[in-house]
């Protein structure tokens, strides 16, 4: 049986100017895909089961420019049994305020030939998780959190 990609996750994380990155680093930005990303197609695969994730696609890209590194990064994994619903039922990413800027640029579920997307309906929430808070250690990074609903196996 043959199977297509199915959940795809496409990001890009901007290291900026600090007088860029003040601007609005604070929450996250949505948008289509840079024109410098080169578009890479997810290959078609025989899903073999045995593992609960596979991942099928792990595209990552960046671009350095004058005053900026510019990453874009890109996963797109198959659930190919039960154990793997809850780990892809909460994506997060962290990201720095002060030096970065977080955009999302989709976040789709591949389903029976069709796609989901997940950002039609909801957008991620911006978290303040300090690692270190039991060390009186702050440093300020943010935590960009989505639930997906609705997983399957299958997705």
């Amino acid at each position: 049986m043959r199977w297509i990609p199915a959940l795809g996750l496409a990001v890009a994380a901007a290291s900026a100017p600090m007088w860029a990155a003040a601007q609005a680093a604070n929450e996250v930005r949505y948008g289509p895909v840079p024109a410098w990303v080169r578009p890479v197609q997810a290959p078609v695969f025989d899903a073999d089961g045995g593992a609960a994730l596979e991942l099928v696609l792990m595209d990552t890209q960046l671009r350095m420019e004058a005053e900026s590194l510019k990453l874009f990064d890109r996963r797109v994994v198959r659930i190919n049994r039960r154990e793997g619903l809850q780990p892809l039922g909460n994506i997060f990413y962290s990201w720095n305020p002060d030096t970065e800027v977080f955009f999302v640029h989709t976040l789709k579920i591949r389903r029976e030939g069709r796609e989901i997307d997940v950002l039609a309906d909801q957008r991620f929430e911006v978290l303040r998780r300090e690692e270190n808070l039991e060390s009186a250690m702050l440093d300020g990074r943010l935590t960009a959190s989505i639930q997906i609903p609705g997983l399957q196996v299958g997705d």
